[in-house]
């Protein structure tokens, strides 16, 4: 496979090329600066391309030099803020971007396009969500990937082009953003301070990233995927609470969270739980990584990390 990743430099992405990588495939990254990935242990071997979805001629540079079987589109404004504010960053990236790559893609031979993209579509929607309830998008972050899923599937239906839409839970594991709720409660915790959080009631079904990489390795492999929405989850939902005390209780710290310390997003779901039985029959995909050994994982990775981080500020 010749796959090209854009945002491969990401949280998600990095983990994806390495995966990709490791199984033996070529690997073009497109992202807007080439800066160090932040899995220390990507393996070397793939080529990077400076570029930015908003510029159509660097995409089109980018693919004539990669000629890929495969693109895994990663590249996009992440952000769940409710506001308004960040609606015009949303859908320059999230959706101008993906158009710009769908139409440098029209007329080349793809063996898959692949979408990930979030439960949040589904907001406050029954549960467990199943790809095809409606979505109820509540922040202008979750629109924008709606309508970018909806720009691909709309080439699959009118040109059969390979698309497959992957919405994804709550993934976490090593070199996540030290803003995301699983190393905020790492930092905090390594530092001697009480994380502030806020409602800890919140459920959500959360997703090792190593598991998020096969469910997308295992899409961009499967033709009866074409033209689908897939949801990638684990079906079995932990409170903010739970996980909280999980990590906690791994790292052998008394401090306790300041819940209720951070005010809630408006129109909050209480709960996210996806159900995978179509990832299960289409891609014969399920996680294997439960809560405690990917939070255990995730912890023995962050640590060594923030000490060398306190160690250097130390010695400055």
């Amino acid at each position: 496979m010749r796959a090209f990743v854009t945002g491969g430099m990401g949280f998600l992405g990095a983990h994806l090329v390495s995966g990709l990588l490791r199984r033996g495939h070529h690997v073009h990254v497109f992202d807007q600066e080439p800066v160090p990935m932040t899995d220390s242990s990507v393996p070397e071997g793939f080529t990077i391309s400076t570029g930015d979805l908003l510029d159509r001629n660097s995409i089109r540079v980018a693919l004539s030099d990669a000629k890929p079987d495969v693109v895994f589109h990663l590249a996009a404004v992440v952000n769940l803020d409710r506001s308004l504010d960040i609606a015009d960053a949303c859908m320059r990236v999230n959706v101008l971007g993906t158009l710009n790559l769908l139409r440098a893609l029209e007329g080349k031979q793809l063996e898959s396009f692949v979408l990930p993209s979030s439960v949040e579509v589904y907001g406050n929607g029954p549960i467990p969500f199943h790809e095809d309830q409606a979505a109820a998008p509540p922040s202008p972050y979750a629109v924008s990937k709606l309508a970018a899923e909806q720009l691909a599937l709309s080439l699959y239906r009118s040109k059969q082009f390979p698309a497959v839409v992957v919405r994804i839970a709550t993934a976490y594991g090593p070199s996540q953003p030290n803003c995301r709720l699983i190393p905020s409660l790492i930092g905090a915790f390594s530092r001697g301070e009480r994380p502030a959080l806020s409602n800890p009631d919140l459920s959500r079904d959360f997703l090792y990233v190593d598991d998020v990489v096969e469910g997308l390795v295992s899409a961009a492999g499967c033709p009866a995927g074409y033209g689908e929405i897939i949801n990638l989850g684990d079906e079995q939902t932990y409170t903010i609470r739970q996980v909280a005390e999980t990590v906690r209780n791994l790292m052998a710290v008394d401090l306790m969270p300041r819940y209720g310390a951070k005010p809630a997003r408006a129109n909050e779901a209480r709960v996210w739980a996806s159900s995978n039985a179509k990832a299960r029959k289409l891609l014969g995909w399920t996680p294997r990584t439960d809560l405690r050994d990917g939070l255990q994982k995730t912890i023995s990775w962050y640590c060594p990390q923030l000490n060398k981080t306190s160690s250097t500020v130390t010695n400055q």
